[in-house]
């Protein structure tokens, strides 16, 4: 990540410097200055943003769905829940909430994340399960030796 930081600073300022050594205007040489600070920012930004790195504070209220899961005891509890695109976060660890964990995976029907629109409170627990659709009766469309 620094490698492509630093590649693209280079680049970057090479422009700035080009734009500023030009014969143009005094104003698009303090437009360069300005803006050079500005995309390196935004570069720096942007990288970092690409990391994988889990994202911090708090889920809004709604349920999601848990693809995977790490406890670190009194450290935190790390998700990857389900959307477009799945995302890693990071959740503040409690010891309830690490035993709704465990105890949702281990039941082996998968693991849904709930989070109270009141206070943030969070609470871990099995899908909802379903009841299959009424089977219908395939009759044969032709019959053979008849």
């Amino acid at each position: 990540m620094t490698t492509a930081w630093l590649a693209l600073t280079t680049i970057l300022a090479a422009f700035a410097w080009l734009t500023i050594w030009a014969r143009r205007p005094t104003a698009s040489r303090y437009i360069a200055v300005a803006a050079l600070p500005l995309a390196l920012a935004a570069v720096w930004l942007a990288l970092t943003s690409m990391l994988g790195k889990p994202a911090d504070g708090g889920l809004p209220p709604g349920e999601y769905e848990v693809l995977g899961a790490r406890i670190d005891v009194d450290e935190a509890i790390y998700v990857l829940l389900d959307g477009e695109p799945p995302r890693y976060h990071r959740l503040p660890y409690s010891a309830q909430a690490a035993e709704q964990l465990q105890g949702a995976i281990e039941s082996g029907n998968g693991v849904q994340i709930t989070m109270d629109g009141d206070g943030g409170e969070m609470t871990f627990h099995e899908p909802p399960i379903e009841a299959d659709a009424p089977k219908r009766i395939e009759r044969p469309s032709m019959r053979v030796g008849e």
